[in-house]
């Protein structure tokens, strides 16, 4: 769990969902055509929200002013070696650091759960491919940004600071 400047950012459980649904509902077109990399309904964004119960991965939530107001959901595959994420942050609350929060505890939640690389879309959205940039994800041919993740070794335990994905949660929290 990370707490700065009133905002709460941690791993939802499933029973936050509904929250998770309630702040869906209040992002605004602008907000959703980002997320959803197309302008989507509210039928779209609940069927969305119900599908998160069986998929593989979990949501990070960012709670301020008594609600939800920021996620990223991180969706790993059967194997864990890949996970995209995929971040929402509700227009009142850009800019005040909660997406460089979600970053970087899914970036610690994700390498916790054994993930081997995360993927973002980030197509259209500067301030997540800065926050990104920020956290070692690279440009991919095909357009997207991803950051591997490699599990730390015996060699490791010793020297974290040997550790790639360790130096780039360093270099995410000194920005």
């Amino acid at each position: 769990m990370t707490m700065s400047a009133g905002v709460c950012v941690r791993v939802l459980g499933t029973a936050e969902y509904e929250g998770f649904l309630a702040h869906m509902m209040r992002l605004d077109s602008e907000t959703r055509a980002l997320r959803f990399a197309a302008g989507v309904d509210d039928h779209f964004v609940m069927s969305h929200c119900l599908g998160r119960i069986l998929r593989s991965g979990f949501i990070v939530g960012a709670f301020a002013d008594g609600g939800l107001v920021g996620a990223c959901e991180v969706d790993a595959d059967d194997d864990k070696a890949v996970a995209e994420l995929a971040f929402s942050v509700e227009k009142p609350f850009r800019g005040t650091g909660i997406g460089k929060t979600l970053m970087r505890t899914a970036v610690e939640a994700a390498h916790a759960a054994g993930i081997g690389a995360l993927r973002i879309d980030a197509a259209g959205s500067p301030a997540m491919i800065r926050i990104a940039a920020l956290a070692g994800f690279i440009a991919s041919r095909d357009g997207g940004l991803t950051c591997q993740l490699r599990q730390p070794t015996v060699a490791d335990a010793g020297s974290a600071a040997g550790s790639p994905w360790f130096r780039r949660l360093l270099r995410l929290r000194a920005a």
